[in-house]
C-alpha cells in the first residue's frame, strides 16, 4: 500500500468514526507522523506487526493514551520504532510522562525490533528492553553509565542480537567494554557506537575497543562497524591496531570517522586483501588528540594505496580515503597494476584533506581518477585548505576529459 496523506476535512471524518471499526483489517506496517497520532488507534489491529511513530513533543499525551490502544489493539507487535522529529522533550514533567507511558507499553511486547533515539532511555526502559528474549535489533539513545547499569542489573542470558546502534552523550569506553562483552554478540552483524558530545577514545582506549570486538564477535557474522564522535579527535589507528580485525573477511562497512589511519601502501594492500567485501570505508580525520596536544599527520598512503583498494576491494561504492600525491605519482605505477585496478564501480569519493604537491600535479590525479574510477558521481574535497585549488583543477579536468 502506497502511503496515505489525509487533509484536515478526512481528518475530521475519521476522528468521529467509533474507534472499535478497524480502516483496514489486514494491515501489517504503520508510520505514523506527528499530525496523525491521534488517528493511529483507527489502524490497530492484531495483524500489526510494526508501528513507527515520528515524535514531536507537543504530542506528549496523545502518545501515552496511544500507549494503551496499541497494548490492546495490536498485542502481537513485533517491531516499534520512536524516532526524533526536529524537536526534543524539554520540560521534565513531560519527559516523565512519556517515560512512565512507555515503560508500562514495552512489558507487554516480546519485540524483536526496538529503535528510540527521541531521549535517554531510562534503567527501566533499557531493563525492560534487555530482558525480551526474542529481541535481535537494538537501535537506542542512552547514557552508557545506565546501560551498564541495566546490563548489571537484568544480565542477558544468550547471543541473540545481531544490529546493535547505540548513540550516548558521551562516549565512556571503560564502561562500553563491560556492554560489548556483557551483550554475548556472537551473532552480531552491525554495530554503530557514536556520542553526541566529548572526546573520542585514545590510543589504549581504542585498542582495547578493538580488541574486545576481536574476543566477543564472530568472524562469520561481523560485517559493519561504525564507532564515532560528533566533536573531538581520537586517536591515530596503525596497523598493530588494525590487524586483529583482518581475520573479519565479511566486513561490508568500516567507519571510523575520528580516527586517521597512519598506513603504508604495503598495509593498505593487506587491508584490501582482507576485506574483498568492503562496499563502504570512511576515515578522513588529518589531526588526533594526544597527551600533547592535537597533532596533524600527514597520510603515509599515497596512489598506489588508492589503487590497491580499487583492484581488491571491487565492491566498494563509498570511499573516505585521505592520501598523498605528489608529482610523478602515476609514472611509478605499471601498466599492469593499473589495468587490475581500473574501471571500478565506485560512485562516491571523499579525498578529505589529502594532499596534492602542486597544481601541475592536478591533471595526472585527474586522468587516475578517470580511469580507475569511471563511473565516479561524486567527488568530495575539503574546501578552505590549502589543497583546495588543487582539488578544484581536478574536479574541472575530470569533467572534460
Amino acid at each position: 500500500m502506497n502511503p496515505i496523506t489525509f487533509d484536515d476535512g478526512v481528518r475530521r471524518q475519521l476522528e468521529s468514526r467509533t474507534p472499535a471499526v478497524s480502516l483496514l483489517p489486514n494491515l501489517r506496517t504503520i508510520v505514523v507522523w506527528t499530525k496523525d497520532l491521534p488517528l493511529t488507534s483507527l489502524f490497530l489491529t492484531p495483524r500489526v506487526h510494526h508501528l513507527e511513530l515520528v515524535m514531536h513533543p507537543g504530542q506528549v499525551t496523545a502518545l501515552s493514551s496511544l500507549a494503551l490502544e496499541v497494548r490492546l489493539r495490536s498485542p502481537n507487535l513485533r517491531s516499534l520504532h520512536l524516532v526524533e522529529s526536529t524537536s526534543r522533550i524539554r520540560n521534565a514533567s513531560d519527559k516523565a510522562q512519556v517515560i512512565d507511558a512507555l515503560v508500562e507499553l514495552l512489558k507487554n511486547f516480546q519485540l524483536e525490533e526496538f529503535v528510540c533515539n527521541w531521549f535517554p532511555l531510562s534503567q527501566d526502559m533499557l531493563n525492560t528492553v534487555l530482558g525480551m528474549p526474542k529481541l535481535s535489533t537494538v537501535d537506542i539513545y542512552a547514557a552508557i553509565p545506565d546501560l551498564a547499569q541495566a546490563m548489571h542489573t537484568h544480565p542477558v542470558q544468550e547471543a541473540r542480537i545481531r544490529n546493535f546502534s547505540l548513540c550516548a552523550p558521551l562516549l565512556i569506553p571503560s564502561s562500553l567494554l563491560y556492554i560489548i562483552s556483557s551483550l554475548h554478540l556472537s551473532k552480531l552483524e552491525a554495530l554503530s557506537i557514536t556520542s553526541r558530545y566529548g572526546r573520542s577514545c585514545n590510543a589504549t582506549e581504542l585498542t582495547g575497543l578493538i580488541s574486545t570486538l576481536v574476543n566477543t564477535c564472530s568472524p562469520e557474522h561481523l560485517a559493519d562497524i561504525s564507532i564515532g564522535s560528533r566533536c573531538m579527535a581520537g586517536a591515530v589507528i596503525d596497523f598493530k591496531m588494525l590487524k586483529p580485525l583482518l581475520e573479519f573477511v565479511h566486513l561490508r562497512l568500516i567507519s571510523l570517522p575520528d580516527h586517521p589511519f597512519d598506513l603504508t601502501d604495503v598495509e593498505i594492500k593487506d587491508m584490501a586483501m582482507a576485506w574483498p567485501n568492503l562496499e563502504e570505508l570512511s576515515y578522513w580525520k588529518y589531526e588526533y588528540m594526544s597527551p600533547e596536544g592535537l597533532i596533524t599527520i600527514v597520510p603515509k598512503t599515497s596512489l598506489r594505496g588508492l589503487l590497491w583498494l580499487a583492484t581488491h576491494c571491487r565492491k566498494l561504492h563509498s570511499l573516505t580515503f585521505p592520501f598523498h600525491a605528489c608529482c610523478g605519482a602515476v609514472e611509478d605505477l605499471t601498466e599492469n597494476e593499473m589495468v587490475l585496478g581500473e574501471s571500478h564501480n565506485l560512485s562516491l569519493f571523499n579525498v578529505g584533506f589529502s594532499k596534492i604537491e602542486c597544481v601541475e600535479c592536478a591533471e595526472e590525479i585527474a586522468k587516475f581518477i578517470k580511469r580507475v574510477f569511471p563511473n565516479l558521481t561524486l567527488l568530495a574535497f575539503r574546501h578552505g585548505w590549502p589543497n583546495t585549488k588543487q582539488w578544484e583543477k581536478v574536479e574541472e579536468l575530470m569533467k572534460f576529459s
